[in-house]
C-alpha cells in the first residue's frame, strides 16, 4: 500500500487531482491511501500525525483487504515529503503501520528554518506550535516535528536534535528540483542529504538516493511515479537489531519501549541486539526513566544466560524491563557481583533491573 503525504493547501484529493500515482498503483494492483493530515496547512502537526495514523490503523484493519503489512511505502511533496520523512522517524513500532520504504520530494526538513524564511506561513506554525499568538510557535516543538534543526549562520545540525537518525535504517530516496521556487526547500535538503551521509553513514546505493532534477518550479510533476514506485517495490519492511535512536514520547521504538524521565525533551539511546550471543547493548542515554525490551520481538532466550550491557550519558541509572521472561532466574550478577536490585513477576513475566548509577555495567541474568 502507498501512502501519499499531502502538499501545503491541497487536501487528501492531492493524489487524485495532482499526481500519477492513483493510475501507477492500479496498474501494479497496489492499494493507496491520502489521509488529511487534519488540515490543508498542517506542517506536520502531532494532531496531523494523529490522524494519519487514525486512517492507516482503519484501512489495515480491514481484513478483507489483505494489506501486506511489511510492505507500506510512503510519498510526500514539500510540506507532505517533511512530514512523510517525520512521520517515519517517529513511528517505529513494528506491530503498527510502520513504513517499509519513503520517497521524499523536496520535503520540509527543518520546520524552524521554515518559520524563519517564511514570514507568511508563521502565523500557521503559532496556531500549530504555540498559543496562536504572533511569535509563540515553540522551538522544540517544531523540532520534534521536523528531521533535522541547524543553525542559520553555521549550517550546522544539531546533533543532539536530528530525528533523522532514527530513518538510518529505511530505504530513503530524495528528488528535488534544481530550480525550485521555493529556494528553502532545497537548502534543507541538502543540508540533510549531508548530515545524513557524512554523520549517520547513509550511503548512495540501493538503500538510499539523492537526486537532483533538471526542473524549474515546485509541482509533483517533478517526480516520476513509475520511477518512484520501482523503487520502493524492491523492499519489504525490516526491523535493525542496532540503532542511535531519538525518542520525543513515551511510545514503542523497533523492539524497545521508552519511558522518558520528563516530558517535552528528546531521549536518546544507542543498542544493539546480538541473537547469537544473547546480549543487549542499551548506551549513552538521556533522559530515560525506563526501557522496556520484548524479548520475544528481540530474539532473545530465556533458556541461556543473557548479557546486557548498560551506561547512561546523563549519569542517572535506567531501569531495563525484560517482557516475557518465563521463569525466576538463578542468578542476577552485575560486573561480577551478585546483586539484590532486581524484581520478577511470575505473574506478568517481566524482569526489572534497577539502575542505580550511569556508569558502564555488565549484567549476568542466569535462568
Amino acid at each position: 500500500m502507498l501512502v501519499v503525504f499531502h502538499k501545503y493547501g491541497a487536501s487528501h484529493l492531492d493524489a487524485v487531482k495532482n499526481t500519477d500515482f492513483v493510475r501507477e498503483c492500479a496498474a501494479r494492483g497496489w492499494f493507496l491511501v491520502c489521509p488529511l493530515g487534519g488540515s490543508k496547512k498542517h506542517f506536520s502537526s502531532i494532531e496531523s500525525q494523529i490522524n494519519t495514523e487514525a486512517v492507516l490503523e482503519w484501512v489495515l484493519a480491514n481484513a478483507s483487504l489483505r494489506i501486506d503489512r511489511t510492505r507500506l511505502y510512503g510519498v510526500g511533496f514539500s510540506m507532505g515529503g517533511g512530514a512523510l520523512m517525520n512521520y517515519a522517524a517517529r513511528h517505529r513500532d513494528p506491530s503498527r503501520p510502520m513504513l517499509a520504504a519513503i520517497v521524499n520530494h523536496s520535503g520540509n526538513a527543518s520546520l524552524t528554518d521554515t518559520y524563519r524564511r517564511d514570514p507568511p506561513t508563521r502565523f500557521i506554525f503559532d496556531f500549530w506550535y504555540g498559543d496562536g499568538s504572533t511569535g509563540s510557535a515553540d522551538a522544540w516543538k517544531m523540532t520534534r516535528s521536523s528531521v533535522i534543526d541547524f543553525n542559520s549562520a553555521t549550517l550546522a545540525v544539531d546533533e543532539g536534535a536530528d530525528l533523522a537518525r532514527n530513518l538510518a535504517s529505511t530505504p530513503l530516496a530524495t528528488w528535488r528540483a534544481e530550480f525550485d521556487t521555493i529556494p528553502y526547500l532545497p537548502d534543507q535538503n541538502d543540508i540533510l542529504d549531508q548530515h545524513l551521509q557524512q554523520k549517520l553513514g547513509r550511503v548512495p546505493g540501493p538503500t538510499y538516493g539523492y537526486t537532483v532534477v533538471p526542473f524549474t518550479g515546485h509541482d509533483w510533476r517533478m517526480l516520476d511515479a513509475a520511477q518512484a514506485c520501482d523503487w520502493m517495490s524492491q523492499f519489504t519492511l525490516s526491523v535493525p537489531m542496532s540503532g542511535r535512536t531519538l525518542a520525543d514520547v513515551d511510545a514503542t521504538y523497533e523492539h524497545f519501549y521508552v519511558e522518558q524521565e520528563a516530558a517535552g525533551a528528546f531521549t536518546p539511546f544507542d543498542w544493539s541486539i546480538d541473537q547469537a550471543s544473547n546480549t543487549i547493548s542499551i548506551t549513552a542515554t538521556q533522559n530515560l526513566a525506563r526501557l522496556t525490551v520484548d524479548s520475544l520481538s528481540a530474539g532473545i532466550s530465556a533458556a541461556t544466560p543473557l548479557t546486557l550491557h548498560t551506561s547512561s550519558a546523563d549519569g542517572t541509572g535506567d531501569d531495563v524491563v525484560i517482557t516475557r521472561w518465563s521463569s525466576l532466574p538463578t542468578a542476577v550478577v552485575r560486573d561480577g557481583q551478585a546483586i539484590q536490585n532486581w524484581l520478577y513477576d511470575s505473574l506478568t513475566r517481566r524482569l526489572t533491573l534497577h539502575g542505580a548509577d550511569g556508569a558502564p555495567h555488565v549484567w549476568t541474568i542466569t535462568p
